[in-house]
């Protein structure tokens, strides 16, 4: 993989352990498969709005397909789900339905309806209802360790040459 591409997943990653940092809630409408790196992104999130009867399918796969799933998805996966669903989830990289995700943490709820629609409403209300600094504040300290962890984990999971850091170049 080049330097370029290399730049492009490490930006990605800080962007998605920043999430859990985000002053504000952060709230996702999923319309369609949560796989790898998409679950990943739902599990920093703080509110998870899927689909009720769906098709798509939701999960860390990584070592389903050969892969060391990175520090950063085993610590959201770990801070989100109950210790024996995260054994499943990310030693076994299980494969979850609508019903699974909901279950085990990759999912806050379920709708009928308009997914994006409901995921908006839900902003629109925690926005109104969450009050500042208070919320903020409250995250910071719930999810620091999670964040500092996988900031603190991000030269581990992607190598760079021994003096230089992916942290310190960005």
């Amino acid at each position: 993989m080049g330097l370029f591409r290399l730049r492009v997943v490490v930006v990605v990653v800080i962007r998605i352990a920043d999430l859990p940092r985000f002053p504000k809630p952060v709230v996702l409408g999923v319309t369609g498969h949560a796989l790898a790196l998409g679950a990943v992104l739902l599990l920093a999130a703080d509110r998870r709005i899927g689909a009720r009867n769906t098709k798509s399918k939701y999960g860390l796969n990584e070592v389903a397909i050969g892969m060391v799933l990175p520090a950063f998805g085993r610590e959201l996966a770990r801070h989100r789900m109950p210790g024996k669903d995260f054994d499943t989830a990310v030693m076994q990289a299980s494969v979850y339905d609508w019903e699974g995700a909901l279950q085990v943490g990759y999912l806050d709820t379920v709708v009928d309806g308009d997914v994006a629609q409901a995921a908006l409403a839900e902003a629109e209300r925690l926005g109104k209802y969450l009050k500042q600094p208070a919320f903020q504040q409250t995250k910071e300290l719930e999810r620091k360790i999670v964040a500092d962890r996988i900031l603190g984990e991000i030269d581990a999971d992607i190598p760079m040459p021994p003096t230089e850091s992916w942290v310190s170049k960005l």
